[in-house]
């Protein structure tokens, strides 16, 4: 038989047992319950930044297409478009990565079928826009194109255009000419190499120092040459009105003249005498046109009495003669 002693030792024991067991299943149920929550916590932050920048992304999206971004499909001007992209995204606070995934939605056609191409098998959402910029310029503008673009900056010539849209082309050109290191005062030497020729010799004289200061005396001057050629043509229209109406006006014509033996010029009276021909009066028989019958169309063949030409009587003489070469008439005996 076991004692009192003994006994009281095998309950003790058990209960420490006991006891040491419901230490050990608390600490095993408090780690499982502790675990589960701060696994649940995790997970519940990371579904919040998907969330938030979900959200932050469709507002940039919305942001950015409401400014109607340009679309380019391979063939357009590159240089335009990535200018103009490239305007808009620095309008807003985007990131280098967010401004290369918002400009690729603007490649359609060809265009985004070579982006897909290049970016095949990498993480796209990683590029940044100074990557997309190295890999867009050496597919769509190439070291050959941007050299024959340099050319025709030192070549480029106001032409038709305007100052500023002179401006505006040497300035978009200037920019593939970095390579030339020209400074303010070259920059403004050969804006004026370029100039219409009426506008160079005067700009030329002003010793502009920069590109600015070259350009807006180029647009003075040439709005205020303009402004004189409209003043001068309405000054010619008005003159040439003013003559025309004075023209209009006068009652007369200017009379016919006739050249003298006298110097200069007297006016020819009409002729009042009769045709010798038809006998009417206003005309002589050079200019007659009377259709005259035969007996009516004959002539008088004898010589005047008083001025001895042929044609015609002395009762119808109109030739004015001076006084001493009247002929005295004939006596008859």
């Amino acid at each position: 038989m076991v004692g009192r002693g003994g006994l009281t030792r095998t309950v003790r024991t058990a209960r420490l047992s006991d006891i040491e067991d419901e230490a050990n299943r608390s600490q095993i149920e408090a780690r499982a319950d502790a675990t589960p929550p701060g696994q649940n916590v995790v997970r519940e932050q990371n579904a919040n930044v998907q969330v938030q920048d979900h959200e932050t992304w469709r507002h940039m999206l919305e942001s950015f297409m409401k400014m109607k971004p340009p679309k380019f499909n391979g063939s357009a001007d590159s240089e335009d478009w990535k200018e103009n992209v490239e305007n808009l995204l620095d309008a807003m606070d985007y990131t280098q990565v967010q401004k290369q995934r918002l400009a690729i939605l603007c490649l359609i056609g060809d265009a985004s079928l070579w982006w897909k191409s290049v970016t095949r098998g990498e993480n796209a959402h990683n590029i940044t826009w100074e990557e997309f910029c190295r890999r867009f310029d050496l597919r769509f503008f190439p070291p050959s194109l941007r050299q024959a673009k340099a050319r025709k900056f030192l070549t480029l010539k106001q032409g038709s255009m305007t100052v500023l849209q002179y401006e505006t082309q040497f300035t978009r050109l200037a920019r593939l000419a970095t390579h030339m290191h020209l400074d303010e005062f070259q920059m403004a030497r050969q804006f004026e190499e370029g100039l219409h020729d009426e506008l160079r010799l005067l700009v030329k004289g002003s010793f502009c120092q920069s590109l600015r200061e070259v350009s807006d005396l180029s647009t003075y001057l040439e709005q205020d040459i303009k402004e004189h050629s409209e003043l001068d043509d309405t000054t010619n229209s008005v003159c040439n009105a003013k003559e025309k109406e004075v023209k209009d006006q006068s009652p007369h014509k200017k009379p016919r003249t006739e050249t003298s033996s006298y110097s200069g010029t007297i006016e020819q009276k009409p002729f009042l005498g009769k045709c010798y021909r038809c006998g009417s009066t206003g005309h002589k028989e050079l200019t007659c046109k009377v259709e005259l019958s035969d007996k009516e169309n004959k002539r008088f063949t004898g010589k005047c009495f008083r001025c001895g030409r042929a044609g015609h009587k002395e009762s119808t003489c109109q030739t004015v003669l001076p006084v001493q070469e009247v002929k005295p008439k004939e006596q008859s005996h």
